[in-house]
């Protein structure tokens, strides 16, 4: 039982860290595309070339658990203000059975400042 425990907690931690890297990999791309980039993002909700970027860097995770949120809180996209990325993930635990938890709800951020 420690095993398996030691086990699944190592697999939590590792898609922690890959929807923290997404998340973080979908804010630098939106940063170096504000509003003077020839292919600016932003500044909407959601934007998709956003979340394409930062599901490209999902390895080894479900797709369709994962979730892609981008915004521009100050609502532009120029060097004055920020982007944040939220990626969320629904881990499925192999043992979740035996201590009732099967789903366990990951939820990665990144905020970052325009670059240009």
């Amino acid at each position: 039982m420690l095993l398996i425990g030691i086990v699944e907690m190592g697999r939590v931690a590792w898609a922690r860290e890959v929807i923290t890297a997404a998340a973080r990999e979908g804010a630098r791309y939106a940063i170096v595309h504000g509003a003077g980039s020839a292919n600016p993002s932003g500044p909407g909700h959601n934007d998709p070339v956003v979340e394409a970027r930062v599901r490209q860097h999902c390895y080894g995770l479900q797709p369709e658990r994962v979730t892609v949120m981008s915004s521009w809180p100050l609502g532009r996209n120029d060097t004055s203000s920020t982007v944040k990325i939220e990626v969320r993930y629904q881990f499925t635990s192999a043992a979740g059975a035996l201590i009732g938890r099967r789903n366990i709800p990951l939820v990665a951020h990144s905020e970052m400042l325009i670059s240009r």
